[in-house]
């Protein structure tokens, strides 16, 4: 029983959690809003409500500790605005706007601040000029605004600083590279800035830069994530492929080492956070043949400890675009997943909200598959895996080693008879899992790999 057990934890398991998974509506359809949790406070503002490049001046604003949501207004629309929580304030700074009469784009340097105790709003304007696709992030009592574009053609490397305390601007040490759209995320005092290759990290006391390259191209636009150890860079757009990647590079804060992982399934525009001990990823546009890339509602949940990976069909819409930095906002034990595009053409106003119940759910049953064989069994070279799928959903094939580290996944085609031939030759000797899931359920097989 408990080695049963041990293959079914290291397999990708869906479960039945429908406990963990409530929705509220936000009160416009957004896409890329700026969302950001300071406290009991959850503020989500701008974004775009259709694809003509409409832009929004709304502001959702949902209190933990009474279940309310409030609107309010920015002070213009902006699409791409960095957003900090710091202190006890929400900054929206920068962003594009638009002509209502001519439609041209306008670039904003305006700066909106909302106090989270006194539920007011004042305006300030960034020393820098105007800024959009800029990050924020705050770091204490002080908002960091990084890089961002001034026009449609400059990318730029300042950093802008706000201090909530005496409501004043200063300017921090340029970034060594140009930074447009990169992922951004803190650890302690110490802020960590990429963009494809290059990499970077600021001290914000001391106000110095430390950077560095990957000897190797990587993702861009990577949705980040802290844990108490480690920074998670996720998914994200692979030039090379012109896809969606299914990488997650991991640093360690103790060493400054890098190591990776990868995901069940290739994502890019998703959001991501850290609860618990859990990495909780979810949606955004996964691979397909070519473009225009499908949006999904698949979630994985990683378990820091122990390795685990687990994946689940959570999400109420298959949904991309849905927050502009990346990072899903988490109160308590809670996490939201507001707005986005679940459909590539239609808007949505759906927020998905996962609470951490402590449980870990329960597993589906099996999957209506039959003739699932694995042979040779063990194998060594080479594995073939063959089975008749009878399900009208679609469904993944996916290999794990016993650390829950997935060393192959292909989405398969609903209702097919499949044949699948795999190169083991370069895979260690060792137990691994291989599983079939859908929204049905899943079905595990062990392999042997022998040299």
């Amino acid at each position: 029983m408990k080695s049963t057990l041990t293959f079914l934890s290291c397999a990708i398991a869906l479960q039945l959690c429908a406990q963990q998974w409530t929705t509220a509506e936000l009160s416009q359809a957004r896409w890329h809003p700026s969302m950001v949790a300071n406290g009991h406070v959850l503020v989500v503002g701008g974004g775009c409500f259709d694809y003509e490049e409409t832009f929004s001046d709304r502001v959702d604003i949902y209190n933990a500790l009474t279940g309310i949501w409030t609107q309010a207004t920015l002070s213009a629309p902006r699409y791409t605005a960095g957003i900090a929580a710091a202190g006890d304030k929400v900054i929206f700074g920068g962003g594009v706007s638009h002509d209502p009469e001519t439609g041209d784009h306008i670039f904003l340097n305006t700066v909106d601040i909302y106090d989270i105790n006194t539920q007011q709003w004042t305006t300030d304007t960034f020393p820098a000029g105007p800024r959009f696709f800029i990050r924020g992030i705050g770091v204490g009592s002080k908002a960091y605004f990084m890089g961002g574009t001034s026009d449609l053609q400059t990318v730029t490397s300042t950093v802008q600083i706000y201090d909530t305390e005496t409501s004043t601007w200063s300017m921090g040490t340029d970034i060594p590279f140009l930074s447009g759209t990169a992922s951004i995320a803190r650890f302690g005092n110490k802020i960590m800035l990429k963009r494809g290759v290059v990499w970077g990290i600021y001290d914000t006391e001391a106000d110095t830069w430390v950077w560095a390259n990957f000897p190797s191209p990587t993702p861009t636009e990577q949705s980040p994530v802290v844990t108490p150890t480690e920074i998670w860079l996720i998914g994200g757009y692979s030039v090379s492929d012109n896809a969606p990647s299914n990488r997650i590079l991991i640093y360690n804060i103790a060493n400054g080492t890098w190591s990776e992982k990868t995901l069940a399934v290739s994502r890019m525009e998703l959001m991501a956070a850290y609860i618990a001990g859990k990495i909780i990823v979810a949606g955004g546009f996964t691979n397909d043949l070519a473009p225009p890339f499908p949006p999904t509602d698949i979630v994985e949940i990683y378990d820091t400890q122990t390795g685990e990976l687990n994946i689940e069909f959570s999400l109420s819409e298959k949904r991309g675009v849905m927050d502009y930095q990346g990072t899903a906002p988490v109160i308590g034990n809670q996490v939201f997943f507001p707005g986005g595009d679940p459909t590539g053409g239609d808007i949505s106003t759906r927020v998905d909200i996962y609470t951490n119940t402590g449980t870990s759910g329960t597993f589906l049953p099996k999957l209506p598959a039959t003739s699932f064989q694995l042979s040779p069994q063990p194998c060594r070279d080479f594995v073939n895996i063959s089975f008749d799928l009878d399900t009208k959903e679609a469904a993944w094939l996916t290999v794990c080693d016993m650390h829950g580290r997935q060393v192959f996944t292909e989405r398969l085609q609903a209702g097919d008879n499949h044949d699948i031939i795999l190169n083991t030759s370069q895979w260690p000797q060792g137990d691994y899992v291989v599983a079939l899931s859908s929204k049905q359920g899943v079905l595990a097989k062990r392999l042997v790999k022998v040299e």
